[in-house]
């Protein structure tokens, strides 16, 4: 089930099946279909108010999947300053914020965890190499299973 939002802030539209395949050329990562489906359908920047994730956290963006955003908003730029602080390894993409900018919704890319939405908080998520699924809490960091469970829960 797909949600329509009206965002108060739209980025400029993107091609955004070409903007995957650019994304998986730089990091070696396929986005989640899910994803990009949600993407097509909404586009991206400031959730409306009130926006809720399961009437717990006011949403606050979701980052504008463009690879060459000279702003310096675009996905890949927000995850560089995450990952050069040690907070995200490469394989953890955070996809949106709160309207705090303290908590990041991301989607992992890859393992046992793939597709499932995790919350980066005050902590790390550092996913190297072969990590087991016990490098993630379910109960703390894993929000959903998929991103489709993550965007049926918004409000």
């Amino acid at each position: 089930m797909m949600v329509y939002i009206e965002y108060a802030e739209q980025s400029r539209v993107h091609d955004y099946a070409e903007e995957a395949k650019r994304f998986e050329e730089i990091t070696g990562f396929r986005m989640p279909k899910e994803y990009l489906d949600f993407l097509k359908e909404n586009g991206s920047g400031l959730f409306p108010e009130p926006g809720y994730y399961d009437d717990l956290m006011e949403i606050g963006k979701f980052y504008d999947f463009c690879i060459d955003d000279a702003n310096g908003n675009g996905i890949l730029n927000v995850n560089k300053s995450l990952q050069a602080d040690g907070r995200l390894t490469s394989n953890v993409l955070a996809f949106a914020e709160t309207s705090d900018c303290h908590n990041h919704f991301c989607l992992v890319l890859d393992g046992v965890w793939r597709g499932c939405v995790v919350l980066l908080g005050d902590d790390s998520i550092l996913l190297w190499g072969d990590y087991q699924v016990s490098d993630l809490d379910e109960k703390e960091d894993v929000l959903d299973r998929s991103f489709s469970e993550f965007i049926s829960k918004l409000e």
